[in-house]
């Protein structure tokens, strides 16, 4: 996934790689992870590949090294839609006050 324009700029720092580019601002470093099968990527080549952000990107590279999982298609989800969160089937909206651990918390 490296070009080999990027493979010139590649520095090994502490033991890790980073790709450094210069800009007008100053010097801009991006750490390199190295996949099992030996591909190297960044956290912006594998948000731009997967189309999603690079907290997801990030947080992929960190709990993996194995390509199948870190290529996985991405899960779009519209806002909470975990079941954990819909709280309305445990709470009655009619005949909540004449349960009696609700009347012993009352008192």
């Amino acid at each position: 996934m490296i070009t080999k324009k990027q493979k010139e700029n590649l520095v090994t720092i502490d033991g890790k790689e980073y790709i450094v580019n210069k800009k007008k601002k100053g010097i801009n470093r991006s750490l390199v992870y190295t996949l099992n099968d030996g591909t190297k990527l960044t956290v912006e080549m594998l948000a731009n590949k997967l189309k999603c952000r690079n907290s997801c990107a990030r947080a992929r590279l960190n709990a993996s090294s194995d390509p199948k999982r870190i290529f996985k298609k991405v899960q779009i989800t519209e806002g909470r839609t975990r079941k954990t969160n819909d709280i309305a089937h445990l709470i009655d909206s009619r005949s909540w006050y004449k349960d009696p651990l609700t009347k012993l918390m009352l008192k």
